[in-house]
């Protein structure tokens, strides 16, 4: 593994002695942060903490959701205060989100990257067509899990998993990092399964890069 994802506020023991203490624990381990999960929704129009200044101290990106509806003038208020301390905001594709076309005008308009979380991909209006080169286009990072495609209850990752992974690299994604989120109790297994998808597949589509970088996560669990 060569990257984490985190979450923020969540109980997880990476924060445990401090957001500050915990990004630079990972660092020192030698893995990369890739982004930062809050759990601000962009547009919801409730008062929110900041960010944790010690995210931008390390210039790190952070993963918001967004509502449904996009529309109101609270998305913009939202963003800039995230904007006053991180670098980068991305927007994960989720379950009661807006829908992809939407969500990807709303990237278009106001700058922002996305996370490309399959489970929310596939929940989301007008996410189970196959992605294309704008979806592609601003994918910054890409979560994976196992999941029923009827109950949408997690379970171990299997390649039919990663078919959307590798259409999105097919469409000229050049996302660097790709993480797996595991709620199933096969976190080991599941990093298996996604390092030699990597290798098999997506890594002979990516001309410019011999390897793409995984993280391993379990929700409640995490480094």
């Amino acid at each position: 593994m060569t990257c984490v994802d985190v979450r923020v506020g969540k109980g997880h023991r990476w924060e445990g002695d401090g957001i500050g203490l915990g990004l630079d624990t990972v660092a020192e381990s030698g893995l990369h942060t890739a982004f930062v999960g809050l759990g601000a929704h962009l547009g919801d129009g409730t008062p929110k903490d900041d960010v944790p200044r010690e995210i931008g101290e390390r210039n790190l990106p952070v993963k918001v959701f967004c509502v449904e509806d996009p529309d109101g003038p609270e998305v913009e208020a939202d963003l800039a205060r995230l904007r006053s301390t991180a670098p980068e905001v991305w927007v994960e594709t989720h379950a009661g989100g807006p829908p992809i076309p939407r969500l990807l005008d709303l990237c278009e308009e106001l700058g922002l990257g996305l996370v490309v979380d399959t489970l929310g991909l596939f929940r989301s209006p007008g996410g189970r067509r196959a992605p294309d080169r704008r979806l592609a286009s601003f994918t910054r990072a890409i979560q994976v899990k196992g999941f029923d495609g009827t109950t949408h209850r997690h379970r171990p990752l299997d390649e039919h998993d990663l078919e959307p992974l590798y259409e999105l690299y097919a469409a000229g994604c050049t996302a660097p990092w790709v993480t797996v989120e595991s709620r199933a109790g096969a976190l080991e297994d599941d990093a298996r399964t996604l390092k030699r998808f990597l290798r098999s597949t997506v890594g002979a589509r990516i001309a410019q890069s011999t390897e793409v970088p995984v993280q391993g996560q379990r929700e409640g669990d995490t480094v």
